[in-house]
């Protein structure tokens, strides 16, 4: 068995270079480039294509291993290149679910993948217009995100076949999901935070990060609320309202957190600034930020965040 660690991994499978297609030539390198990984990074996944992969042993070896390991795997068959349909296959037959197949809009399938989704997008004689092109990157970060979060078995193979066992089955940790709230005035105090935690496997949900043009921001900043691992919140004097009101998001979050086990750790006070711990925070110990180096307060909330994983596994 092999063990992912915690940094999430897209793995992308799709012809390279220009390939002719209904009499059109597509340049898949610069739709890889310009559009599948910049849509994969926004959301927080490492991108990996085999070609910018170092390669050791067998080549066939390190492309199954990208095709069966990778978290989530983006397909494109377009052009129904026999490699990247034999390594989709492998795909199906391995994982229950997180693949997300996409293809230009003329293409016509096998009947076997009728009873998969197709995320498709429109070419322009060969290339995507600049319209295109927005909504195939936003649409991709959609179903990103979808894949992470939902149980349900896309693979066809493994939805009619019960008795397989899958990869996912012996594949149970997940980088936790840390929701930041914080004041406008302090965004560029809380940007390294969120860079420094993306670095070191976590998750970090930031709204102007990770919310999509056309959202309800509202819906789904409560949402998330709802389904974070941790909550995050930045304090400094913005942090008030003129009435010294906390925001409704940490007052949701302390309403979350009052109706759990309140021997979890999952609302971590960070103080920007000192003195600056509201009263009903008052007994939850605070991450000192704003007089202390990364290399004192980066282990201490590591440490908090795995203690609080450790009594969540243990109450469940």
């Amino acid at each position: 068995m092999q063990l992912k660690n915690n940094k999430l991994r897209c793995g992308v499978i799709m012809p390279y270079g220009r390939k002719r297609y209904n009499n059109t030539e597509i340049d898949f390198d610069k739709l890889y480039i310009e559009i599948i990984k910049p849509a994969v990074e926004a959301e927080g996944l490492l991108c990996l294509i085999d070609y910018e992969q170092e390669q050791k042993g067998m080549i066939h070896v390190s492309t199954y291993n990208h095709v069966i390991y990778s978290d989530i795997i983006i397909a494109d068959i377009s052009t129904l290149s026999p490699s990247v349909l034999y390594q989709l296959g492998v795909r199906h037959a391995t994982r229950r679910r997180s693949t997300i197949i996409i293809a230009e809009k003329g293409q016509q399938l096998p009947s076997d993948l009728d009873m998969v989704r197709i995320l498709r997008y429109e070419l322009e004689e060969g290339v995507l217009s600049m319209k295109a092109a927005i909504q195939l990157l936003n649409n991709i970060r959609t179903v990103i995100r979808q894949a992470l979060e939902s149980t349900v078995t896309d693979s066809p193979v493994l939805a009619l076949t019960k008795e397989l066992k899958a990869v996912d089955d012996e594949i149970t940790a997940i980088a936790p999901m840390l929701f930041f709230n914080y004041a406008r005035a302090d965004k560029e105090k809380v940007e390294p935070v969120y860079r420094k935690l993306v670095e070191n496997n976590y998750s970090p949900w930031m709204d102007e990060r990770n919310l999509l043009p056309g959202e309800n921001w509202e819906k789904e900043i409560f949402s998330t609320i709802g389904k974070c691992d941790f909550f995050m919140a930045f304090l400094s004097a913005n942090s008030f309202d003129r009435e010294g009101v906390l925001s409704e998001e940490l007052l949701a979050a302390l309403k979350k957190w009052q109706s759990m086990n309140q021997d979890n750790i999952f609302l971590i006070p960070v103080l920007l600034e000192p003195g600056m711990l509201p009263d009903n925070l008052k007994n939850i110990q605070a991450l000192n930020l704003y007089d202390t180096s990364e290399a004192e307060w980066l282990p201490k909330l590591e440490a908090a965040i795995k203690k609080g994983k450790e009594k969540m596994k243990n109450l469940q």
